[in-house]
């Protein structure tokens, strides 16, 4: 994962709701700065528990780390993005 300080920039969060394949819930891809250009893209294949609990915090940690540490988020899930905490999207 790239690291940085995060820059003095609006952080984006985008939320998409759809199908995905295969034993996962959700994709997370990740948009790294680096003095206001894109220093590197990742992408994280979020698998599915049975627990839900553990879905929520598996997406807790990917977004709220690269929302802290300065990146922009786009989101690809397969269920309501109000299960994971996002309202008001």
């Amino acid at each position: 994962m790239w690291r940085n300080k995060p820059e003095r920039r609006e952080r984006n969060l985008f939320v998409f709701q759809g199908s995905c394949v295969g034993p996962h819930f959700g994709i997370v891809r990740t948009t790294w700065y680096d003095n206001g250009q894109i220093s590197g893209i990742q992408e994280t294949k979020l698998r599915e528990s049975p627990d839900w609990m553990i879905n929520t915090a598996k997406f807790t940690a990917v977004v709220g780390t690269a929302l802290r540490e300065g990146a922009d988020v786009s989101v690809y899930v397969d269920c309501d993005p109000t299960e994971l905490g996002l309202e008001g999207l």
